[in-house]
């Protein structure tokens, strides 16, 4: 499995930056290479919670699997 580590600062409460990331589908605001992103699971966000992000390549898309 990849694994991806990645920090920044910003100055947000934590509770908003966290329902924020955790939410896959704001993910085209902060990733250029994601084309659509969609939660797959029914319910509020949180732990089990599980979104497909389609990503473009340079041959075309690839579609990833998330779960929180």
């Amino acid at each position: 499995m990849i694994t991806l580590h990645e920090k920044i600062e910003v100055n947000r409460p934590i509770e908003e930056v966290f329902a924020y990331v955790a939410d896959f589908r704001t993910s085209q605001e902060w990733d250029s290479t994601v084309i659509s992103a969609s939660k797959l699971s029914s319910g509020p966000i949180g732990s089990g919670t599980r979104f497909e992000v389609i990503c473009r390549q340079p041959l075309g898309s690839f579609t990833f699997g998330y779960t929180l």
